[in-house]
């Protein structure tokens, strides 16, 4: 039932349908976007596209196939309008052509397996958008509300709408090469993929200026029908000292409570931004990581 199809050969409109359909409203897997971020992807196909599964490749060391995780994407895996199931998922896996003879793929938090040699787990968290927001308000540590007081008190503002190079250059500025492996590629890349979901209504950068009208945080949030995902980020020393990116974060939740879904704020597995989104009072959310090579890898 399960059919390898090569990239070309997928039914886009299928399977943007079947992308669109499934429970969690994940952007990363529409046809567009894999061709966005990912040179090279084929698919694994459930029968008329009722579950799918892309398979991003590449050749490592110029020669071994290998099946990857694309810069841009936090969760792939087994996408469909009904229960994915731990055997089903097992099916995909069994499914993936023997010559992806190195394997490190990220599924997604709907996609069951057991514990095992080649599995991790990894962290993300979510906040129910189907509450009011003096219930969402109510959920925040006491950090979070000092830090709206300290927003507050150094006049701080919000100003939507804004321009992706306003957020990346001050990526560049105060994270850039010191704390991550961001190449001039994965900048240009960020930039291509925030103009494309603007595009497509689907984005927006969010920024927070001082009182003298100094940018000190930028986030950009994409939209779907029923998620939200805190893409990509950043704040200066200013921001950081007077709350600006908790001012940020409770200005998207406040007006996007009540209209359903999750906020996803996409990670994460450092201990100190998990206890950031932690603190808005979110929930702890799992998905595998799958990870296989050869002994002569």
């Amino acid at each position: 039932m399960i059919r390898y199809i090569e990239q070309d050969a997928v039914d886009c409109d299928k399977w943007d349908a079947c992308i669109g359909a499934d429970p969690l409203g994940h952007f990363y897997a529409y046809h567009w976007y894999l061709d966005m971020v990912a040179p090279r992807w084929d698919a694994l196909v459930y029968g008329d596209y009722e579950w799918v599964m892309p398979l991003v490749y590449g050749n490592k060391y110029r020669i071994i196939p290998y099946l990857y995780r694309p810069f841009g994407v936090q969760q792939l895996g087994v996408f469909g309008a009904q229960t994915i199931t731990e055997s089903l998922v097992e099916e995909f896996l069994k499914a993936i052509p023997k010559k992806f003879v190195h394997i490190d793929i990220y599924l997604n938090t709907h996609n069951p397996l057991p514990e095992r040699g080649d599995v991790s787990w990894r962290r993300t968290y979510e906040l129910s958008l189907n509450q009011s927001y003096e219930s969402i308000y109510s959920g925040y540590n006491s950090q979070r509300i000092k830090d709206l007081k300290k927003a507050e008190k150094a006049g701080l503002t919000i100003m939507e709408n804004d321009s992706p190079d306003v957020l990346v250059r001050m990526f560049q500025s105060t994270i850039g090469p010191a704390k991550t492996n961001f190449s001039t590629g994965h900048y240009d890349k960020m930039k291509q993929i925030m103009y494309a979901l603007i595009y497509r209504k689907m984005g927006q950068v969010v920024s927070i200026y001082d009182a003298q009208n100094a940018l000190c945080a930028a986030g950009f949030v994409v939209s779907t029908r029923n998620r939200s995902v805190f893409l990509f980020s950043a704040q200066d020393d200013f921001g950081r000292k007077h709350g600006a990116m908790t001012k940020l974060l409770d200005h998207y939740l406040l007006y996007g409570s009540m209209r359903g879904g999750v906020f996803d704020f996409e990670g994460s597995d450092l201990p100190g931004l998990e206890g950031f989104y932690k603190s808005f009072g979110s929930e702890l959310k799992t998905y595998p990581r799958i990870f296989r090579r050869l002994r002569f890898l």
